[in-house]
């Protein structure tokens, strides 16, 4: 059964998420692309932070709020440089 997530711009913890043309959300900080998730079961979400080649970590999965959380502290252990800055992609 696909779930869908809810449609429009929010903002949590700092990072912005847009709805991903593949029906999860694109994650962005200070102007970097730094993740994206998509539903899973019930209230859980798989996470990913983006890599420089334009694939994604895999972070497991998390509640909402708490996932978007987890990709940006991920983001910040492993360096923001790493992400390059780039917009546009939507692996999501």
């Amino acid at each position: 059964m696909e779930r869908r997530v809810p449609g429009g711009r929010r903002e949590i913890a700092g990072a912005v998420l847009t709805l991903s043309t593949m029906g999860g959300y694109s994650v962005s900080h200070d102007g970097a692309d730094v993740g994206y998730l998509h539903a899973s079961v019930g209230d859980q979400f798989n996470l990913y932070r983006r890599t420089a080649d334009g694939t994604g970590d895999w972070l497991g999965k998390y509640r909402l709020e708490d996932g978007v959380r987890a990709i940006l502290s991920a983001c910040d252990q492993t360096g923001r440089a790493e992400q390059g800055g780039e917009g546009g992609r939507d692996a999501a």
